[in-house]
């Protein structure tokens, strides 16, 4: 967000800039559009690599300590189960952690995306600014 949100106000200008006057509607709705369509595939992405990956962990955790399978729904009712007794939700120090990895994890990967993302930015070509009393073309 800090880093390329206060781009996307310049992304719509920078494109508003390169087309003809009587194509910046259209521009400007494709441009939004595709951002949100980035945005909804991108969570979808990101979450099944979050959930996945917690499973896995989750699995393995469980398998070496000898419960019984642990995946997100056990994960969830033993939450509630300590939440019930204790009046606060506390999970083993163990799983703890593995849900911190799990989404440092996903965090550094969606870096990755930033980054490649920073690079695009900086390949966008400069173009001189039209003058505001041009006639439309």
């Amino acid at each position: 967000g800090l880093g390329l949100g206060p781009l996307q106000s310049l992304f719509g200008i920078a494109i508003q800039n390169a087309v003809p006057m009587n194509r910046i509607g259209v521009v400007t709705s494709a441009n939004q559009f595709f951002r949100q369509i980035g945005s909804t595939v991108g969570v979808a992405v990101f979450g099944t690599l979050l959930t996945n990956g917690l499973n896995a962990k989750l699995q393995v955790y469980s398998a070496a300590n000898g419960l019984p399978a642990l995946d997100l729904a056990a994960l969830r009712s033993l939450s509630a189960e300590a939440q019930a007794r204790s009046g606060a939700m506390s999970l083993p120090a163990d799983v703890q952690i593995i849900i911190a990895n799990s989404v440092t994890h996903v965090v550094l990967l969606s870096l990755t995306v930033v980054a490649i993302s920073f690079v695009a930015t900086l390949m966008i070509p400069e173009l001189p600014m039209r003058e505001r009393n041009a006639p439309p073309t």
